[in-house]
């Protein structure tokens, strides 16, 4: 119900309308195309993928799986970003063409690994600054900061692995 001290009225004592609610879609838009991509992510395969695995790589895996988790944890952050400027998540699909990794050793599986690492830092930044200046940039960007820092630990953490596979 409104009070008479909700309405606010002019020197012509006509009814001042409400401000318009700022427009949220073309964030929600790129939001939603991070999303998509991290729903999508190579990772997302470790779940039920087993590389082969030996004493050597146990330590790999263990970070592959964190990575893995924390993809998830990513598209979380990414959907209540989303829905908190009133938008809908738009679910991604696995790629195809990433069915053939499933039995593959680690070196193979590293290097897509590392590309979809690098992959989701160029949208990162990109959607970064893409929504910095539209309605909920300021609202949306230290989250997508914290992600692509995430993302680039995770990047350092894989290319000091391969040197580790490298040098056998």
């Amino acid at each position: 119900m409104t009070s008479a001290t909700d309405i606010q009225l002019d020197d012509a004592f006509i009814v001042v309308p409400d401000p318009a609610a700022p427009d949220y879609a073309r964030t929600i838009e790129l939001l939603n195309e991070l999303y998509i991509a991290e729903s999508r992510s190579f990772f997302r395969y470790l779940e039920s993928w087993e590389p082969y695995t030996d004493a050597k790589t146990i330590r790999l895996r263990t970070a592959c799986r964190r990575m893995m988790k924390t993809s998830f944890e990513h598209s979380d952050r990414l959907a209540h970003l989303i829905e908190s400027l009133g938008g809908v998540t738009i679910a991604g699909a696995y790629s195809k063409d990433a069915s053939h990794s499933n039995f593959t050793s680690w070196a193979n599986l590293v290097p897509r690994l590392i590309d979809t690492k690098r992959d989701m830092i160029a949208r990162g930044e990109i959607v970064l600054n893409a929504v910095a200046p539209l309605p909920g940039g300021d609202n949306v960007a230290p989250a997508l900061r914290e992600i692509i820092t995430e993302d680039r630990a995770d990047l350092a953490a894989l290319q000091e692995w391969t040197r580790r596979l490298s040098h056998g």
